[in-house]
């Protein structure tokens, strides 16, 4: 009996390969997806960092701003508050007539107003004549002026003129008198005012 040899039985049951079977390459295209991925997620991640600091910026700036609006605000209104009482003129210091003739003449009117006087000196002449004229007969039979102070702040001036049944309105600050309006009839009857009521009469 013949014995084959382990190695021969080995090489016979051997598969065959083929000469002409190209070998595996390595896919260098994967590689170069990864490289470009991780690049892309890096400039995401600074982006994304980027704009939360953008966002974290424009948000503490605002709520700064918004800190000193507010205070410059709690420091400027008691100073405001104590120039206006400061600057709040007397009552002594109203001179209905006078202010009735302003009123009269329509220096509290807009320049587009028809009723403006025009700025040459015969207009203007004019314009006070007619306004001191008719406060002097506005004021024959009497007016009653009062005023009311508002916390020492403002105060208000109303002027009744009874023979044209008016009311005119002032209001005192920053030490002068400015016009505010006029209507028709009287003040309510018993409303006095805080600083106190006068009535003047010529007869």
């Amino acid at each position: 009996m013949t014995v084959t040899p382990l190695s021969k039985i080995t090489k016979a049951n051997a598969t065959p390969t083929s000469n002409n079977e190209p070998e595996p390459k390595p896919n260098h295209n994967n590689d170069t997806y990864n490289f470009f991925d991780g690049i892309m997620d890096q400039e995401n991640a600074n982006l994304f960092q980027f704009g939360l600091i953008v966002v974290g910026a424009a948000a503490i700036t605002k709520v700064f701003f918004i800190a000193i609006f507010y205070a410059f605000y709690a420091l400027a209104f008691p100073i405001a508050i104590l120039f206006a009482m400061q600057s709040c003129p007397p009552n002594d210091t109203f001179d209905t007539k006078k202010e009735l003739k302003r009123v009269l003449r329509g220096v509290h009117l807009p320049e587009e107003h028809p009723n403006k006087p025009k700025k040459d000196w015969f207009s203007r002449t004019i314009s006070r004549a007619q306004a001191s004229i008719g406060t002097e007969l506005a004021t024959t039979f009497g007016y009653e002026v009062s005023f009311t102070n508002i916390f020492g702040v403002f105060s208000f001036a109303t002027v009744h003129v009874s023979v044209v049944n008016t009311t005119f309105y002032w209001i005192g600050v920053h030490s002068k008198w400015r016009y505010l309006t006029q209507r028709e009839g009287s003040v309510k009857e018993g409303r006095q005012s805080i600083s106190g009521t006068y009535q003047h009469s010529n007869e």
